[in-house]
């Protein structure tokens, strides 16, 4: 009964824990066979069981290994530049750059959030440590006592393109836009869906999203239908993002200026910005094929950034260009139920990782060190007496075949546990990720499989919108006790690596990737 309860766990983690609108994700195969990101991780797909329509809303951005064809980075030219111009690398298809960069209906998972914050603002965003921090809004805004209703305040000086200024008519446009049938948004049910009336609106039933209540020319209110403490995380993506009802675009920094046919687009700053004077003079995106030809582009000057994948990192960790962040992932092993609490007191994770390099760091918490506000206490698990020791070995398993550093920790973990390939009972090694950076989307991962109680408590720890404070202890007590009991075993958190060129300041490394300083294209500069 033991391995049915650990093959059940694994089943739910690999085919998102049973959750119509899960945003946990595995490595599987990537597009194009190329990732297909230019500043964040390589993206791949969530795979249902054979009954199930893979949907395109439920893509992940993972990071994982990738083979690479070796390019020597040893000699790094001086440039001279002669114009004031970033240049950052898309990887993917010359011929079809991400939609989503320039109709924030249209953005998916894969949608990088350094390139549509070029020609799109939202009321809130992400600063590089994920808090949300406002955008378009002057203030976060207020919240109802029943944590229903959201109260957001526009800034007078946000203005379109052409001079016209963003009104709380423009907020409730651009949400019931993302969400009408005729958009086809691979996200916006996901984001915007728990807003009351937009099931409605997504059914083609009306065009007036309810939910949304302009209050006064520059105030709208937002009423959810249930409290949702990631609600304000969700409004700070792409989809989220504001347009005129006037087709006067977005409301970013930049604006689109020209394609230098077949492989680069251009931004340049454009007129009425609201924020700070903005220093360069350009963005070029230039498509890239794989991750090794942007490493080369990047030592012949070609590039001001390009993405290190985990086979590169140990390579190139000690050159100045290096940056790195802990990515918002993880990688664990799922054990029996019967088993997991003595593999876990048995599991030395620096010995694990040795090999590994820079790709990965030791994870002991089920929610990694990345997702902001929480504060994770494992318990302490008592070392294995001989008779605590399972008695019959296990094999171990990696989800994703291809991911070359789960099968870095399954040979090093047949190194410390006792296993055998013709043993009945599995321990899954599987690597995750989530979009929102919420402890609670973390701990969704035990849910399947857990007591009545567990969710009942993660349910209503997720509704405590404005109490967070009791919203982390609940947490902290629901993951001490999952890990307690070893239905998960945290093992190693990923890493995220770019080369940036020194000449260009204000472009840091986080979680999501590449980022400008606080999140504001106007500290970016080249120097």
């Amino acid at each position: 009964m033991a391995s049915l309860d650990g093959a059940r766990i694994g089943r739910r983690l690999l085919f998102g824990c049973g959750y119509r609108r899960h945003e946990f994700g595995f490595a599987g195969h990537v597009q194009f066979g190329v990732p297909a990101l230019p500043i964040s991780p390589p993206t791949f797909r969530v795979f249902r069981p054979a009954t199930t329509r893979l949907r395109p809303w439920i893509a992940f951005s993972l990071t994982c290994a990738c083979a690479l064809g070796g390019c020597s980075l040893s000699s790094t030219p001086t440039l001279s530049r002669q114009e004031n111009t970033l240049r950052l690398p898309w990887y993917g298809s010359p011929n079809h750059f991400d939609p989503g960069i320039f109709d924030p209906a249209r953005a998916s998972s894969s949608t990088p959030l350094l390139i549509t914050s070029l020609v799109n603002a939202g009321l809130v965003k992400f600063s590089p440590d994920l808090h949300v921090i406002p955008e378009l809004a002057v203030s976060i805004p207020t919240i109802s006592t029943d944590g229903r209703t959201y109260t957001f305040t526009i800034r007078q000086d946000a203005r379109y393109a052409d001079g016209t200024p963003c009104t709380a008519a423009d907020v409730a446009h651009s949400f019931a836009r993302a969400l009408s049938p005729s958009e086809h948004s691979p996200l916006a049910v996901q984001y915007l869906g728990g807003i009351a009336g937009a099931s409605r609106v997504e059914d083609g039933s009306t065009q007036v999203l309810t939910g949304v209540r302009v209050v006064h020319r520059l105030t709208v209110q937002i009423h959810l239908s249930a409290p949702d403490a990631t609600f304000l995380e969700k409004l700070a993506f792409p989809v989220a993002a504001i347009v005129s009802r006037y087709g006067s675009g977005g409301l970013g920094p930049f604006v689109r200026a020209a394609r230098e046919p077949p492989s680069t687009l251009v931004f340049v700053p454009r007129r009425n910005y609201f924020g700070e004077p903005i220093q360069i003079d350009s963005v070029k995106l230039v498509a890239v094929n794989n991750a090794a030809t942007g490493l080369e582009m990047f030592r012949k000057g070609l590039l001001d950034a390009a993405w290190v994948p985990p086979a590169r990192m140990s390579s190139l960790a000690s050159r100045p260009e290096f940056n790195e962040s802990n990515a918002l992932d993880g990688y664990y092993a799922v054990a029996p139920l019967s088993e997991g609490p003595q593999l876990a007191a048995a599991l030395d994770r620096n010995r694990l990782l040795q090999g590994t390099g820079p790709a990965l760091t030791p994870l002991q918490s089920a929610v990694p060190a990345t997702v902001p506000d929480y504060v994770s206490s494992p318990p302490t698990l008592s070392s294995p007496t001989d008779s605590s020791v399972p008695t019959s070995p296990i094999q171990v398993r990696v989800a994703q075949p291809g991911d070359k550093l789960s099968q870095r920790l399954r040979a090093a973990l047949e190194r410390q546990w006792a296993t055998d390939q013709a043993a009945p009972q599995t321990v899954w090694i599987v690597h995750a990720t989530f979009l929102l950076p919420d402890p609670g989307r973390w701990l969704t991962i035990i849910a399947g499989d857990s007591p009545n109680w567990y969710r009942s408590d993660l349910s209503q720890a997720n509704a405590l919108t404005n109490d967070p404070v009791t919203r982390m202890t609940a947490y902290s007590v629901l993951e001490n006790w999952a890990l307690s009991k070893g239905r998960i075993i945290p093992l190693a958190n990923g890493t995220l690596a770019y080369l940036t060129r020194s000449t260009v300041q204000g472009l840091d490394v986080t979680a999501t990737g590449l980022m400008p300083t606080n999140n504001n294209w106007s500290m970016v500069g080249i120097t």
